[in-house]
């Protein structure tokens, strides 16, 4: 790409923050990131600090663990102090990989805005991109500043990749389906991540919106080598091992054995460590290098990460993915079906286990022909957008 936009500040609004723990919400804002500094603009990953209230709620107690309950019993009720020293650690022992990547590869960032004072930023800047990720979700308590309520009318506002989470619009009263369709109404260019996207934005809000990759499926493998080869990966060259990565614990272990017994192979849970603090366990997670690195090294990936499925495919890896219901399945369903492989996408364990799926190949150049073209029409709707 060599464009040049008179090195214009754009301000980027993505869900970018580290004690997320999050590798595909780093990965994807390093990746929008470098889209538009390639384009000559300079970019800004806007630093926000917005709803923080912890709120108990019935997906809290039956989808934690007792002990991670237990943890929020204590910072609700049993007093704030001791919830806030345990929050402390947890968060030195977790989010450290991810402030780290963040501090290198994302070096351009706006001072902390809070909702009292976001607006401000139209002073700095005159062009605005919120995405990607599910930037959209209609729980978010957040939402209105997804869909960019403090920007001026005057200003450019940009979706790239946005994402609703889900497959249909129906988690939002008819209060905040109005005001959201007024405020994307005010967009000057609308892209969403999935098809089902496109759907919403027309038959909900009545717009016109165009469907785009994820922005890591637009960089080459040579723009993503200076955050794999920033840390040594020898010792997994020559190691036979299947990588998993689950973001629930009890399935992880599980899949993880079983992996392990149909394949003779190791498998390694590649979000790091678990460390047990005064009965609580944390995660030491790993580097966002050493994550791509167990990727790029494994035989075989099994997920239920997006991301990690998309840089299964970046890296022409075996893998499968398994859907979570709860954390939404379009993002996935829409990528899948792009490449024609919706067949490694499986609705639970035991299905995926009777698939031997494993032991399949891949048609990675029929893959790279459905992308490239996809690719194309993305980079030009972010180039237009910019103009």
């Amino acid at each position: 790409m060599s464009f040049t936009y008179n090195h214009q500040k754009v301000g980027i609004l993505t869900l970018s923050h580290t004690d997320n723990k999050n590798y595909g919400a780093m990965l994807q804002s390093f990746a929008l990131y470098s889209i538009v500094q390639n384009l000559g603009c300079k970019p800004y990953i806007i630093n926000w600090e917005f709803n923080q209230k912890m709120k108990l709620s019935y997906n809290d107690i039956t989808s934690q663990s007792k002990s991670h309950y237990l943890y929020l019993c204590f910072r609700r009720f049993l007093g704030v102090k001791l919830g806030s020293v345990i929050q402390k650690i947890s968060s030195i022992i977790g989010e450290k990989s991810f402030k780290l990547f963040s501090d290198q590869f994302l070096p351009n960032k706006t001072s902390k805005v809070t909702r009292e004072n976001i607006a401000e930023l139209n002073n700095d800047f005159e062009t605005f991109i919120v995405g990607s990720d599910q930037v959209w979700r209609a729980t978010s308590p957040d939402l209105y500043a997804f869909f960019l309520d403090f920007v001026n009318d005057s200003h450019r506002k940009i979706s790239y990749a946005a994402s609703f989470g889900i497959d249909q619009w129906n988690e939002a009263t008819d209060e905040v389906t109005e005001e959201v369709r007024k405020l994307i109404k005010r967009f000057d260019s609308v892209s969403v991540r999935e098809l089902s996207g496109v759907d919403i934005c027309n038959s909900i809000f009545d717009v016109q919106a165009q469907f785009v990759l994820d922005p890591t499926l637009l960089l080459s493998m040579n723009q993503y080598r200076p955050i794999f080869e920033s840390e040594s990966d020898e010792d997994l060259r020559d190691y036979d091992f299947i990588a998993c990565m689950i973001l629930d614990p009890k399935s992880s272990e599980s899949i993880c054995r079983s992996m392990s017994e149909n394949l003779s192979f190791p498998a390694i849970s590649i979000r790091g460590k678990d460390i047990t603090i005064f009965s609580l366990t944390f995660i030491r997670y790993n580097s966002v290098a050493r994550w791509l690195n167990y990727i790029r090294n494994a035989r075989f990936i099994v997920t239920d990460s997006y991301h990690c499925a998309i840089f299964c495919i970046l890296f022409k890896k075996k893998f499968a993915v398994l859907a979570h219901k709860k954390r939404g399945t379009a993002r996935l369903e829409s990528l899948l079906t792009l490449i024609n492989l919706k067949g490694r996408l499986f609705n639970n364990e035991e299905e995926f286990i009777k698939s031997k799926i494993w032991n399949q190949e891949i048609d990675y150049n029929q893959v790279e022909r459905s992308l490239d073209c996809e690719r194309q029409k993305s980079l030009d709707f972010i180039t237009n957008s910019l103009k």
